[in-house]
């Protein structure tokens, strides 16, 4: 891929291969999600809904013991939404594993700080705890809480509703979340 753009602009050269990486990927799991439909029927079907959907909790630890053996909740929830696309799964199945699974990555950015040596070494391990105390908290205060419990699922399902008639609406909330608000705490702090 890097020949094929080396003759682009430093600039160009590596926003076309990202342009091409989502294509790929949009494609990739198009397919999968075809496949899962083809594929996971009857007993397979079964076995994997009883997996993720019996206990909230046992779920929830399998995504985050997912995500610390491949150490990457993308890979985690890579594997999940095309099992939620093709309707195998629900949002509320998905759910607990995803919240596993980003504890799990807690406890893969804490190995990788305990890894550094040197100064910085203090430093990289005090974000590593405050990645984890973060989730952990959020986990405490949002999933065990049970009123609090469905609001991000209804938050994600209203969104994704929204989103299915008006595509703009993803960029828009994606450029907000992502790019204009962070960039106006940035903003703030430097004023401040």
């Amino acid at each position: 891929m890097i020949k094929a753009t080396s003759h682009l602009s430093s600039t160009l050269g590596p926003l076309f291969t990202i342009v091409i990486g989502a294509v790929l990927i949009f494609v990739a799991v198009h397919f999968l999600g075809k496949l899962l439909k083809l594929l996971m029927v009857g007993k397979a079907r079964d076995i994997l809904t009883q997996a993720v959907g019996r206990n909230a909790y046992l779920a929830m630890a399998s995504g985050m013991g997912v995500t610390v053996v491949t150490q990457s909740s993308t890979v985690t929830n890579s594997v999940l939404v095309p099992f939620a696309g093709a309707g195998i799964l629900t949002p509320a199945q998905v759910y607990p594993v995803t919240v596993g699974a980003n504890l799990g990555t807690t406890f893969t950015t804490v190995f990788a700080a305990f890894a550094v040596v040197g100064q910085d070494a203090k430093i990289g391990l005090q974000a590593a705890f405050v990645h984890l105390l973060y989730n952990v908290f959020a986990i405490i205060v949002i999933y065990v809480i049970p009123v609090l419990r469905p609001v991000p699922l209804f938050c994600a399902e209203t969104l994704a509703r929204i989103a299915t008639d008006r595509k703009w609406v993803v960029a828009v909330y994606l450029i907000t979340v992502f790019i204009a608000l962070p960039a106006l705490v940035i903003i703030l702090v430097g004023v401040l």
